[in-house]
């Protein structure tokens, strides 16, 4: 912690024991330190919650990284694992990992997380599928004539 962040604690609370509002310690503190040495939002704050602690509080940090091999191995192991679950497991939001099974281009068909990207065996039996369909559309279509 700079001992600026500190310093301008002590004369929060001090201006807080005089019994002056957030308005009046902004100016007062502003007038001696120079005018952007302290916000009005700071000062309403730190008078609104009462805390003068001196020390910095402890953030969370950064976001923890998923790793795609990882990710994809996980997936490949735990096929049936919802996105909350997978979040769970690695540790983030949920919105992560959507946001990463988006990267890698896959969804949940089924309860299973598949693949986006269609291989050449897919892509064939979907032409077959097609192709069966038309057929019978037009039988149908050739018997009602």
């Amino acid at each position: 912690m700079s001992f600026e962040k500190q310093h301008l604690r002590y004369c929060l609370l001090f201006t807080f024991q005089l019994k002056k509002s957030a308005v009046e310690a902004q100016e007062m503190i502003c007038s001696a330190l120079g005018e952007t040495a302290v916000s009005y939002s700071t000062c309403k704050k730190r008078f609104k919650t009462g805390n003068f602690d001196f020390n910095d509080e402890k953030c969370p940090g950064q976001p923890k990284k998923i790793n795609d091999e990882e990710l994809e191995q996980f997936l490949e192991e735990n096929f049936c694992r919802t996105q909350s679950e997978l979040a769970q497991e690695f540790v983030v939001t949920r919105q992560a990992i959507s946001k990463r099974l988006h990267k890698l281009r896959r969804i949940q068909k089924e309860d299973h997380w598949i693949s986006h990207k269609l291989t050449p065996e897919n892509k064939r039996r979907l032409y077959d599928v097609a192709v069966l369909l038309l057929s019978r559309k037009r039988k149908i279509f050739c018997t009602r004539l």
